[in-house]
């Protein structure tokens, strides 16, 4: 394992491209081992995308703390990654404010297990990994999420799942409006890139359109939780919507359809892509996220596409269902 290393990344806007230099950084996505206060055990460094600005977590907390909705973007299998999306939802959560969690890798169908398992077991996170049979998913282990589900069990935080399930979302149209043509486009060359440029056109529109409403449904699943949150406070909640970094880019549908469908006005969607350290070498596209975190090494999912491309095509597809 490196001890340490230089990143320097260039990072598009739509303004201008601006070098970062994040300094020396352990290579185990761990700067902050000793850094002092309440975000002692949040891993990485983050960026602003804005001014290329590297920022303290207590300054991060700082900026998301008037965000009604907020988009963390992890790589699947950097467990890293969860542990930031933990700290995120300390910093909502901070001072009794109202938060709630939103994740990509729990379907709406499951909701009827979690909420029984939480009644029962309020205090062990763990355990929910068995009852829902997480090894049959397709998914890494559960423990890779196991920081962002204990922190929302201690913080007593309503955790909702958010893949689309049976009954959800119908059509995309009223959703998106206008963006819908190039959401659409987006996905579909996401989809190519996912199977090693494998697959045709019309079977990459078809994933791609999975992907739409697996955002559309995160999306409906975020604005009923912060609803039904505000229904019950005087103080704005906050709603954490934890998914892989490619459904929370501003290109996307799940952005495009909380600002429609929410009205929501700048600075109430805050939107946080997460990189590995290895991933980090080759960031492009960050202007898509207002913030970029850096954390942890490799996924566990990670396959290259000449070496792997069986693999990471049944991996892909598993996901995609």
């Amino acid at each position: 394992m490196m001890s340490g290393w230089s990143l320097g990344m260039q990072i598009g806007s739509s303004a201008r491209l601006f070098s970062l230099a994040l300094g020396l950084w352990s290579a185990s996505g761990t700067p902050a081992d000793g850094y002092p206060g309440a975000y002692a055990d949040c891993p990485g460094v983050v960026v602003s995308t804005e001014t290329g600005e590297t920022l303290t977590f207590d300054t991060l907390a700082e900026r998301v703390r008037d965000a009604r909705v907020v988009l963390f973007g992890e790589v699947h299998g950097v467990p890293e990654h969860a542990r930031a999306s933990a700290c995120l939802l300390s910093m909502l959560a901070e001072g009794g404010r109202p938060a709630g969690l939103v994740v990509e890798i729990l379907s709406v169908d499951d909701q009827p297990v979690v909420d029984r398992y939480r009644r029962e077991n309020p205090e062990n996170a763990a355990g929910l990994g068995v009852v829902l049979q997480w090894w049959k998913r397709g998914w890494p282990a559960f423990e890779h999420w196991l920081a962002l589900f204990d922190r929302a069990f201690s913080l007593r935080i309503d955790i909702k799942g958010g893949d689309a399930g049976e009954g959800s979302v119908s059509s995309p149209e009223p959703w998106l409006g206008g963006h819908l043509t190039a959401v659409r486009a987006s996905w579909a060359s996401a989809m190519k890139r996912a199977y090693c440029e494998l697959i045709d056109s019309k079977e990459a529109a078809r994933l791609g359109e999975q992907q739409i409403m697996r955002d559309l449904s995160m999306a409906e699943r975020a604005i009923a939780l912060h609803t039904r949150l505000a229904a019950r406070s005087k103080t704005d909640p906050a709603v954490l919507v934890h998914a892989g970094r490619g459904h929370v880019r501003k290109d996307r549908s799940l952005f495009h359809a909380l600002m429609q469908q929410a009205d929501a006005k700048p600075g109430k969607i805050v939107v946080i892509g997460a990189f590995s350290a290895v991933d980090a070498k080759a960031m492009r596209e960050t202007d898509e996220f207002d913030f970029v975190w850096v954390a942890g090494g490799p996924s566990v999912m990670q396959v290259d596409c000449p070496f792997g491309i069986g693999s990471k095509a049944e991996r892909a597809a598993e996901q995609s269902r």
